[in-house]
């Protein structure tokens, strides 16, 4: 059950950093997740899951806050569709 709701929410990711054009804070993410009526607001794991999946590129400042953003929708898919598996 995890894995999947894991995939669910790397899923809606992918689609909200693939629409911005900028770096984009937990905070932004979470708010564009309330915004579309999603009801998963954790910053530690979307943090987790924007730092560990493949096509997702992250920074931090010299403040520490850390910035997410799509770097490679094509690799995301690719690796969206490995066997579970082999998936991180």
């Amino acid at each position: 059950m995890a894995r999947r709701r894991s995939t669910i929410i790397r899923n809606r990711l992918a689609r909200i950093l693939s629409e911005s054009e900028s770096w984009m804070t937990c905070d932004q993410i979470k708010n564009r997740f309330l915004e579309e009526g999603w009801s998963f607001t954790s910053s530690h794991q979307i943090s987790m899951l924007c730092i560990t999946t493949i096509g997702f590129g992250n920074k931090k400042d010299m403040n520490g806050n850390s910035y997410y953003r799509m770097e490679n929708l094509e690799a995301f898919h690719n690796w969206m569709k490995q066997k579970p598996n082999q998936v991180n």
